[in-house]
């Protein structure tokens, strides 16, 4: 089930989508579960021109809090689990209780850029560092002065890799 724009649309059943789910049981106050069905209508198809998606059924269960649902994950009590958890935050602890949990991580390559960023604010209010800050010799000095190496060491115990924003290597 993709992220939707609009997590209300979650509330009503009913409404015509061209998503590749239809919800037949809906999120809603007190909800223990969200439900959804394959769309017979669904327009996409795959590259041997069978309909997608594949699956017929998918059941969500409701947490309370990422907390309890990061305390389902590490007990391997999740099928598949990728909205509020997959945080540079959480990794560590996914990857270190992953064979206690009988799980596995497996590595998506995000459609976005970063997860951590520094952003400059090159329209200052102070002119002295509105101009450091839309100086590209400073941009690029202070770029090479953060050890990303060390940053993913410490903090993300060795989970990840460092890019600069922008699209990744592999992405199309």
């Amino acid at each position: 089930m993709r992220r939707y724009r609009n997590s209300r649309a979650l509330g009503y059943p009913d409404r015509p989508v061209g998503d590749p789910w239809v919800n037949k049981e809906p999120y809603t106050d007190g909800a223990q579960r969200v439900v959804a069905e394959r769309n017979p209508f669904f327009w996409q198809v795959d590259q041997e021109g069978k309909q997608l998606p594949y699956i017929d059924r998918v059941n969500f269960s409701i947490s309370q809090d990422v907390e309890s649902l990061m305390i389902d994950a590490v007990s391997g009590r999740l099928d598949m689990q990728d909205r509020h958890i997959t945080t540079l935050q959480n990794k560590p602890t996914l990857a270190k209780n992953a064979k206690a949990g009988a799980y596995r991580l497996i590595e998506l390559v995000s459609s976005g850029a970063q997860q951590v960023q520094i952003y400059l604010n090159i329209t200052h209010k102070d002119p002295r560092m509105r101009e450091m800050f839309a100086n590209k010799e400073f941009r690029q000095v202070l770029s090479l002065g953060i050890n990303r190496g060390e940053i993913i060491e410490l903090v993300y115990l060795g989970q990840s890799e460092p890019y600069q924003t922008g699209p990744r290597p592999v992405h199309p």
